[in-house]
């Protein structure tokens, strides 16, 4: 298995933390909406498709600041969408390969999915206010030898002209990269990827933050909780799934009675 931890609670420490608290490892919840509906989405069907998850838009304050899994698969975030009228109706046309739109104006904090995925409240959405910044995103369509290292040869050209970036290395230090929702640790060396098909993108890492890997217990290294950011096999895991402690904390007893009782329980009576 392969293990990776992003720690976005400072470079190394605590104390170098420059992230909110409130705006990490978000979970997406399910509700009603308030006014009636006006956007839509259409399905490979032409019929509307409902979209029961809904963000905070008081953290999500727009578009290109959010990073969602889906899950545990990491979604591209739609950038080139359009709205077309029809029948006192809007709906969302999208032109990129994006995996979601978020529309703060419209959409008033619903997520609006890609409409080949099936959605029910047993799905598990967590998201994260990012840095605003556009995603740099390839298609992989060879499953020739060597087809892995042009998609990130590609990738590299395209931040490149943007933001100078010498090489792979150097890509590696400042992107994050996912390929179909999984995230990649070794850019250049994911030779397994090369009988893959799919899409892959980059997005721009946070500043300050520590990337462990390779190391299933990352003790020694100082976090707050619920702003570890774990990766099992390139799949975000939920935060429930895993545990997260203190420096110092060695062992976990289980098995053990949690139930508190109550010692000389005393009853005050009154005449009314």
């Amino acid at each position: 298995m392969k293990f990776n931890y992003v720690i976005a609670t400072g470079d190394s420490t605590i104390s170098g933390s420059i992230r909110n608290i409130l705006h990490k490892n978000q979970n997406a919840f399910l509700s009603a909406p308030l006014e009636e509906e006006t956007h839509f989405r259409l399905d490979e069907n032409g019929n509307e498709k409902e979209y029961p998850f809904f963000f905070d838009d008081s953290i999500i304050t727009g578009s290109k600041c959010s990073l969602m899994s889906f899950n545990s698969q990491t979604m591209l975030e739609s950038e080139t969408f359009s709205v077309t009228d029809s029948n006192n109706k809007s709906y969302y046309i999208v032109s990129d390969s994006g995996n979601y739109i978020v529309d703060v104006e419209n959409s008033r904090g619903k997520i609006i999915f890609d409409p080949v995925l099936d959605l029910s409240n047993e799905d598990v959405i967590f998201y994260d206010k990012r840095t605003p910044s556009s995603s740099f995103v390839t298609g992989k369509t060879s499953t020739a030898i060597g087809s892995w290292n042009d998609v990130v040869r590609n990738l590299l050209y395209k931040i490149d002209d943007v933001d100078v970036t010498a090489d792979t290395i150097e890509m590696e230090e400042k992107y994050f990269l996912f390929f179909n929702g999984q995230k990649v640790v070794s850019f250049d060396s994911s030779t397994d990827l090369d009988d893959v098909t799919g899409i892959a993108f980059a997005i721009r890492k946070e500043s300050q933050i520590n990337e462990v890997t390779g190391i299933a217990d990352i003790y020694g290294n100082k976090f707050v909780e619920n702003h570890v950011d774990f990766y099992l096999n390139g799949m975000e895991q939920d935060p429930k799934d895993f545990i997260q402690t203190n420096t110092g904390v060695y062992m976990i007893e289980t098995g053990v009675d949690s139930s508190v009782f109550l010692i000389n329980q005393q009853i005050e009576t009154y005449t009314l």
